[in-house]
């Protein structure tokens, strides 16, 4: 945690958020999660600027996810 304050410090969020995308697991990985009591499946496409993750579902819909549970899938294959 230190660590992130010092770069934030250094660079601002964007540093931040540039340094967590370098160690993210979950892009360009399929993930899943519950949307409105609802389970959607999609590619982990990006983080936005405010720490969300963004997912591309397959119809092209993008859903940022700012809290709850992510399942990535083929982490331990």
């Amino acid at each position: 945690m230190e660590a992130l304050l010092k770069i934030e410090k250094s660079g601002g969020n964007s540093t931040v958020i540039s340094h967590y995308k370098s160690l993210c697991v979950s892009l360009n990985r399929q993930v899943s999660f519950t949307r409105n009591k609802e389970s959607v499946t999609g590619t982990a496409v990006d983080i936005s600027p405010e720490g969300e993750l963004i997912v591309r579902c397959e119809d092209g819909t993008l859903f940022p996810v700012n809290s709850g549970e992510v399942t990535v899938q083929g982490i331990y294959e």
